[in-house]
């Protein structure tokens, strides 16, 4: 199965690239480069949030002004007016360069290998573009002269990126390589910087070949007539080819092209994007009996030669135009995700996303991201495991039932957005919110161990396993830390209080509590509180003696007996958690006390989902008791 790197709904929009992993890898150079987030590219789902500085923004307004008038007083042949121009330019340019430098630093000094700084040179070619764009559709402006600009801010920015390089190195020698890793792939801050097209062009829809591709512009090196007369000749070839049904140009459109339904492949959308696919252009550029006679025969294309050396020259040249335009396509469609702050947005908003860790603040001088951000953590835990592995069974043996057991998990947590932190033998730890916060988190953990719950009981009555499991969840804050494996290889996990209390929760007794008659308080309890003449204070006395002294019975499979101590083969979960949804969920109360049965309709996994109260746990080394849940599905 073809591996896509953007979500199905941005590749309809594409129409130079088909968003394939595989193409990405050939237009990028080897490794896609990595981005923090790429759930988000993926799935096509939410926004990546950015802030950048102010006077950043500021300093490329003012680079552009005083770029532009310099290239123009040249051009009018001015030669005061461009001394003057560049004077000015050269403090503007000194200034830019050294706050991008400042940044840059910061970004690597940050950099834990999951691509913070292919995130920033995205997000800044973003509000670079659309400045330059801004200042451009202004009345009186040359359009002409923006393409002129480019190998001078082209310059600017690998010089930043040049020193950066070397400032890190003289922090620590090893820092670069170490923190952006030896498989670091730059390729994605190269294009925007030297393929032109990021930086000068803010939506690919607008893009005019026949502006770029003018007399003014350096970077291509064709012009717009001899990449017309090729492109055309391709065109007709394949309509050709398709019409005639032309085996192997058939099959490298199915193997390259899957994307491309069978009754839209002479639509010419479908064939602009075979024109762009290097495995059929290879294909018609090598067909010398059509494709090569029609070239070679093409006046224009024979003039535009003999400014090369050879006919292989002009090709690539055909070929850098088409590749500037595919990696532009993909790099715009990226930039989409990316929301820029400040936005028409306050301060507090900002904040906000900082303090959840949804913001990236490429500022220079703070940490570029909040790596401490509310999480929910489940552990999954087999009972009876230890026991089972003292019964003679073989280590083959003892493997294939855990995988029985782990392996649909890894299914279920991708559906609902978790990622397994680590297989612990006979348990799992699952956490959400890493790398993407979202309201849902501890819903998500919800439903995930339920549908684990359920797919174990499927599994036990299939004969396939003995094992009960019990799971706990937990919601509260973490830190996200990124560990180096070796140079190639990191590591991310949570670490933190919330981290351990989640594991001390995961770490219940097996054994049924005995259910204890409580007849007697039931009756002293009425006694007492119909004593009190408010009805507020017979509630709250009701609630308060409940939850102090409820009979200790296993709902669920879950129970808290009077020392504290949770009973697990059920699904046990903090308050925190409960608290949590209520911020994304209207539940139902229908206990006989004011929060102890909540329940809710779960559309997505077809449940009633049920919390009740079971007791308060008692956890050694945390200074307080917590309220406890059963989590049972109707």
């Amino acid at each position: 199965m073809e591996q896509y790197y953007l979500s199905e709904k941005d590749r309809l929009g594409l129409k130079f690239s088909t968003g394939s992993a595989e193409e990405m890898e050939h237009l990028f150079g080897g490794s896609i480069p990595f981005l923090p987030e790429e759930n988000i590219i993926k799935k096509g789902e939410g926004e990546i949030n950015v802030e950048l500085p102010i006077l950043l923004r500021n300093q490329s307004q003012q680079y552009i002004h005083y770029l532009y008038n310099l290239i123009l007083s040249r051009e009018d042949h001015a030669s005061a007016h461009a001394a003057a121009s560049e004077n000015q330019l050269m403090t503007i340019e000194r200034e830019y360069l050294e706050n991008l430098v400042s940044i840059i630093v910061n970004i690597i000094r940050y950099e834990r290998r999951i691509g913070l700084i292919n995130l920033f040179w995205l997000a800044f070619s973003k509000d670079f573009s659309n400045i330059l764009n801004d200042y451009f559709s202004k009345r009186g402006v040359k359009n002409n002269l923006k393409y002129q600009m480019h190998p001078m801010m082209s310059g600017l920015f690998n010089s930043a990126m040049n020193i950066s390089y070397q400032k890190v190195s003289q922090i620590e020698d090893r820092m670069v390589q170490f923190n952006l890793g030896i498989n670091f792939n730059d390729n994605l801050i190269v294009s925007i910087i030297n393929d032109q097209l990021p930086l000068t062009e803010s939506e690919i829809r607008r893009i005019n070949l026949q502006d770029i591709l003018s007399e003014y512009n350096k970077r291509y090196s064709l012009t717009f007539k001899t990449f017309n007369e090729i492109y055309v000749i391709l065109h007709k070839r394949i309509k050709k080819g398709l019409e005639e049904r032309e085996r192997p140009l058939i099959q490298l459109v199915k193997g390259h092209l899957k994307g491309i339904p069978e009754n839209r492949l002479m639509e010419d959308a479908s064939i602009i994007k075979m024109i762009f696919n290097r495995h059929v252009l290879e294909y018609l550029l090598l067909d010398y009996e059509d494709t090569g006679r029609k070239i070679f025969s093409n006046s224009a294309i024979i003039n535009a030669a003999k400014s090369f050396e050879n006919w292989s020259q002009l090709f690539n040249a055909f070929k850098d135009i088409m590749h500037g335009l595919q990696k532009t396509e993909i790099i715009k469609t990226i930039q989409k995700k990316i929301m820029l702050y400040p936005v028409e947005s306050t301060k507090t908003k900002e904040d906000k996303l900082f303090s959840e860790g949804r913001l990236y603040r490429f500022t220079g001088a703070t940490s570029v991201t909040n790596n401490a951000r509310k999480v929910a953590i489940l552990f999954a835990d087999l009972r009876g495991f230890t026991k089972t592995s003292e019964k003679g069974y073989s280590e083959r043996e003892i493997t294939y039932q855990l995988y029985n057991v782990f392996d649909p998990i890894t299914e279920i947590t991708s559906k609902f957005g978790g990622r397994i932190d680590k297989f612990t033998g006979d348990g799992v730890m699952i956490i959400y919110g890493v790398p993407t916060p979202k309201e849902t988190d501890s819903q998500n953990a919800i439903r995930t161990a339920i549908l684990i719950q359920k797919r174990l009981d499927d599994l036990r009555k299939q004969g396939k396993t003995h094992y009960q499991m019990g799971i706990s969840i937990h919601t509260g804050r973490a830190y996200i830390a990124n560990f180096m494996i070796d140079e190639k290889k990191k590591d991310t996990t949570i670490i933190g209080r919330n981290v351990n209390i989640a594991g001390r929760l995961s770490a219940a007794k097996a054994s049924v509590p005995i259910e204890k008659e409580g007849h007697e308080f039931d009756e002293m309890l009425n006694s007492l509180a119909y004593s009190l003449t408010d009805s507020r204070e017979i509630e709250n006395f009701k609630e308060y003696a409940y939850k102090k002294f409820s009979k200790k019975k296993m709902v669920g499979g879950v129970a808290v007996d009077e020392n504290g101590s949770i009973y697990n083969t059920g699904i046990a979960v903090s308050k925190d958690v409960v608290d949590d949804m209520k911020n994304s969920i209207t539940f139902e109360d229908s206990g006989s006390y004011s929060g102890t049965t909540l329940s809710y309709y779960d559309n997505v996994i077809g449940h009633k989902v049920v919390f009740e109260y079971v007791g308060d746990a008692i956890f050694k080394g945390v200074d307080k008791s917590m309220p406890i849940y059963s989590v049972i599905y109707q």
